[in-house]
């Protein structure tokens, strides 16, 4: 534990359910069947990465359609082309995993348009979230991540959510790295910092506002463009000085930073540090 403060952990203390990798370095650009003028940028998709599912009759070993390899399963083995993109009216750039990756993520997905995986590399330039948003101001590097490394959220304000809904969703609307469980609806508002496990230190950055992609069913891809995003409205607006930069997004769930490496695993417990 970090002797040099003092740690307090919650009586019934909070336990890190959830843990998906930190800094996605592999994303998916969607690229259209008719050609890109150069002012129409690759919009990147967000990937929600699940733990992987038990085997099955149709699924088992590496995961791959019928009439495609699994080595398709294996991108990034060959230099590739260089992608350009924008994230956030930024410039990206990735390495393109090849012809054979392209051809199992739009087969997997079964669509008539074309992706593309591209790579993250350590020679490339991350972008810094402050310049991206006003409230933002931690000097942190992200490849393809949104505003931080990590996004937190906690089941019990997923629930106090799905209590107000008339059609219950998953935290697959949210997309949180880390998901924990056992405290209060909103308690992960006031963690200004927190340790999980014996090692990680995290420290909150700012509040993650919510916008139309909330209301994409994770499962179907299906977009109602209204509910999360309608209800959360109702009650989780900025009603500080800092609704002018807000405005209409509500807030729902934290970006936090590392402030000290480590191993994180599901049921880890969470502690709220104080000073």
């Amino acid at each position: 534990m970090c002797a040099s403060f003092p740690i307090s952990p919650i009586p019934s203390p909070f336990y890190a359910s959830v843990l998906f990798p930190s800094v996605p370095l592999l994303t998916i650009l969607y690229t259209p069947l008719h050609p890109l003028s150069p002012s129409v940028p690759l919009l990147p998709l967000h990937v929600h990465i699940r733990p992987p599912p038990p085997p099955s009759p149709s699924i088992a070993g590496d995961c791959h359609l019928k009439g495609h390899s699994p080595k398709a399963a294996t991108p990034c083995t060959a230099p590739h082309h260089l992608k350009h993109g924008r994230l956030h009216g930024h410039a990206v750039q990735g390495r393109d995993c090849g012809e054979d990756a392209s051809i199992w993520i739009t087969g997997f997905l079964r669509s008539d348009q074309r992706y593309r995986l591209v790579k993250f590399e350590d020679t490339m330039k991350l972008r810094n979230p402050k310049n991206e948003h006003v409230m933002y101001t931690e000097n942190v590097q992200v490849a393809y991540s949104d505003l931080s490394p990590l996004l937190l959220l906690s089941e019990a304000s997923l629930d106090d959510l799905n209590s107000r809904l008339e059609t219950k969703i998953t935290v697959g609307n949210f997309r949180p790295n880390i998901l924990i469980s056992a405290c209060d609806a909103f308690d992960e508002d006031t963690w200004d910092e927190i340790q999980i496990g014996s090692q990680v230190t995290l420290r909150q950055v700012i509040p993650c506002p919510r916008c139309i992609l909330t209301t994409v069913d994770p499962d179907t891809g299906i977009i109602n463009m209204k509910e999360p995003l309608k209800t959360l409205r109702s009650y989780r607006l900025c009603d500080t000085v800092d609704k002018a930069v807000y405005k209409s997004s509500p807030l729902f769930g934290r970006y936090v930073k590392v402030m000290k490496k480590g191993t994180l695993k599901v049921g880890d417990p969470v502690y709220h540090i104080t000073y």
